[in-house]
């Protein structure tokens, strides 16, 4: 599976690649992080052929004015390729606020997930691989 981590955290993403690289269940899972959106997105875009089993991470806040994970998942699942609207994208934020969650919902996401903190973070993370790899059905 690739998990593609759109995050401009760089002690976040480095968190979540090393919880990936350190669990048996999750080690044949290939992370690839991206600081900007428009990176992750050009890589889905560009690698249509192989985002069949893949599952993008999305941060809705990014530190770059004018840049969003709203507006990243808009276009992604409006994208003109059915094998890149089929992917599955979790909102994965430190938010939590209700409007945040049903606007991601109403753009289509596959599921809002709040990050959490400390301890809790890696289990929330590698929980949600899971759930990914091993109880859902992705397209073909």
């Amino acid at each position: 599976m690739l998990v593609l981590i759109a995050d401009d955290d760089p002690d976040w993403t480095n968190l979540a690649s090393t919880w990936v690289e350190g669990e048996a269940d999750t080690r044949h899972v290939t992370t690839r992080m991206f600081a900007e959106p428009d990176l992750m997105l050009q890589a889905v875009t560009e690698g249509s052929e192989s985002v069949s089993k893949a599952v993008v991470f999305l941060d809705l806040e990014f530190s770059n004015k004018g840049v969003n994970g709203i507006d990243t998942l808009r276009r992604l699942k409006s994208h003109e390729d059915e094998r890149v609207r089929n992917v599955p994208v979790v909102i994965y934020s430190r938010s939590a606020s209700p409007e945040e969650i049903d606007e991601s919902y109403a753009n289509q996401a596959n599921s809002f997930v709040n990050k959490g903190k400390g301890k809790r973070q890696k289990e929330i993370f590698l929980d949600t691989i899971r759930f990914w790899m091993q109880t859902a059905k992705l397209p073909s």
